[in-house]
């Protein structure tokens, strides 16, 4: 394997926990956000959420060079390119969250109402494009464990599978 996509492929492998590790400090350091009541993408509003902003395009632009890395390597091996596709849309929704900050939302940042009265064209279009973000990722996991199980590869089928089942849980945790 060519040192590009190996460096491709390990930039995808950060890419989760580092935006994790972010949104953890970032949670823990920011006055009145609550993960329990606010979304992360609140993080990216108020002081400091320039950071949060920037995590999203690190993220984005990370797990985009996993997908190109992906593409050439393994989706070559196991015979899907639905997989690929799919988490590309994710890591575009990504980075449109870097791009257009989300509306205030359960009174974060503070000072603003708990129930929105209106949403901004910026606040739109943050929702429309991370809907692939959470929509996406979990449908590639099963087209990838499709994949997997066709050739064989039962641990890495079940993985995957269990991958895109618990993912729906973790955004729930994420977005609530």
């Amino acid at each position: 394997m060519s040192l590009s996509n190996r460096l491709l492929l390990r930039g995808g492998l950060i890419a989760g926990p580092l935006f994790f590790g972010s949104v953890l400090v970032q949670g823990l350091t920011r006055a009145n956000y609550s993960p329990i009541r606010h979304p992360v993408s609140s993080l990216s509003l108020g002081p400091g959420g320039w950071l949060q902003s920037a995590s999203f395009a690190v993220t984005g632009g990370l797990s985009l060079g996993f997908v190109v890395g992906l593409s050439r390597t393994l989706c070559t091996e196991i015979g899907t390119r639905v997989g690929p596709i799919l988490l590309g849309a994710a890591a575009i929704g990504i980075l449109g969250a870097a791009a257009f900050p989300t509306d205030p939302v359960g009174g974060y940042p503070p000072g603003t109402p708990l129930v929105p009265t209106s949403s901004t064209t910026f606040g739109v279009l943050h929702d429309v494009l991370t809907l692939p973000a959470f929509l996406s990722v979990p449908v590639a996991e099963l087209t990838f464990a499709h994949a997997f199980a066709r050739h064989g590869e039962r641990g890495w089928a079940a993985y995957s599978a269990a991958s895109a089942l618990g993912l729906p849980l973790l955004a729930r945790f994420f977005t609530s």
